[in-house]
């Protein structure tokens, strides 16, 4: 009798986790981890696995970032982390309308990198780092929609990028072209001039 009652228990509580992995964030939360591994297996890391604990933490700071109306990272975090906000949707639209989509948002950075400044590579690199394993992700919503990723162990590690982040061919990123740091240096030496002679008209004109 006993046995029949912890049978039918275990059914049940099968039968609640079915439930609960088809609830509408956590298929968001698949397709995020399918379009994720796809690009990572394109980079030659390994496909990472959901973690929910992981995902807690995630999940919280979504919750946080909607309710509070703000957009940043998480503070002292020890993983991780990849944001993602768009307005004028519903989170039933997210990883199933064309172009709202965090995971390829988050990969196209690639344009940018190791070029430009970190700001604007920062989640392409964290996406395909080799060393994460576990991924954990976070929706919530009020009249825009908030994505938060987190990754275990956490990337971008100064020092790390070329075993980590790796082209298709399975080899580091090029550095930064010395023509490339010289144009750069260009431009701000511009820029400077420019302030200086609009610095010195407005002197000119109250003394």
């Amino acid at each position: 009798m006993y046995s029949r009652l912890w049978y039918s228990l275990l059914i049940i509580i099968v039968y609640i986790r079915c439930l609960q992995s088809q609830t509408p964030r956590n298929v968001i939360r698949a397709k995020i981890l399918e379009a994720t591994n796809k690009y990572r297996v394109k980079h030659h890391a390994v496909p990472l696995i959901r973690s929910e604990k992981v995902e807690v933490i995630a999940q919280d700071w979504a919750v946080r970032l909607a309710q509070g109306h703000f957009f940043e990272h998480r503070p002292s975090n020890v993983y991780g982390e990849n944001l993602w906000m768009a307005s004028g949707i519903s989170e039933a639209d997210v990883m199933n309308r064309p172009g709202i989509n965090p995971v390829d948002d988050w990969y196209n950075e690639i344009q940018y990198y190791p070029s430009g400044a970190f700001k604007t590579w920062g989640h392409f690199t964290q996406l395909i780092w080799r060393g994460s394993l576990r991924l954990g992700c976070g929706i919530a919503s009020n009249s825009s929609v908030y994505v938060v990723c987190n990754y275990d162990p956490p990337g971008n590690v100064q020092g790390l990028f070329d075993k980590n982040v790796l082209q298709e061919n399975g080899k580091p990123f090029p550095p930064k072209s010395s023509y490339q740091i010289l144009v750069y240096i260009i431009l701000v030496f511009i820029l400077a001039v420019i302030a200086s002679v609009v610095l010195y008209k407005i002197y000119r004109r109250y003394h």
